[in-house]
């Protein structure tokens, strides 16, 4: 289900790490917009963390704080894509 969000908002998925994935989008918008499908898809709650940003491409793998950034979001948020009512900002543990 996943993957099917991504390539239909014109994604590129780059890398897999264990339990999530990695995907590159040409805009933010397709990227919010392949995460909602997503979430709605799989009717659980996933986290998903987007930031945009310019990276390296190198042997088919991006590089680059973007990817930081983006790996950092997704285990601070906190919403309910089913409904599109955000609930309160996470709180970050020491």
């Amino acid at each position: 289900m996943l993957c099917k969000a991504i390539e239909a908002h014109g994604g590129w998925l780059f890398k897999h790490t264990g339990d999530g994935v990695c995907a590159a989008f040409s805009s933010p918008k397709s990227a919010v917009d392949a995460a909602v499908a997503a979430q709605r898809a799989l009717e659980l709650p996933v986290r998903m963390g987007i930031a945009t940003g310019e990276a390296e491409l190198r042997e088919g793998d991006y590089f680059g704080a973007v990817l930081n950034r983006a790996a950092t979001t997704g285990p601070c948020a906190q919403s309910d894509i089913r409904t599109g009512t955000p609930s309160s900002p996470a709180k970050p543990t020491p």
